[in-house]
């Protein structure tokens, strides 16, 4: 599961979409909460046009904090992205 794909949160039924995972934990768009990846199963899965778009839009959002450095990272590490 990564950034950009859809998931569903079993404890409490909610469907969101991925800002990113580290394998442990999703951080999931418009939640301040992290979710355990083992409490969420894939519902939809990107393409990976799409997965690079969802981490562009994060990294550049103005607001910063978490989301923005994870997803900064990301890109960084794993698709030769720069700012």
């Amino acid at each position: 599961m990564r950034a950009g794909d859809i998931i569903k949160h079993i404890p409490t039924g909610e469907f969101f979409t991925i800002v990113c995972n580290d394998g442990i934990e999703i951080i999931p768009n418009g939640e301040l909460k992290w979710l355990k990846t083992s409490d969420c199963e894939l519902q939809h899965e990107c393409f990976e046009e799409e997965h690079i778009d969802y981490l562009r839009q994060w990294a550049e959002d103005t607001t910063g904090g978490i989301r923005q450095s994870r997803c900064l990272t990301i890109l960084n590490e794993c698709h030769s992205y720069s700012a």
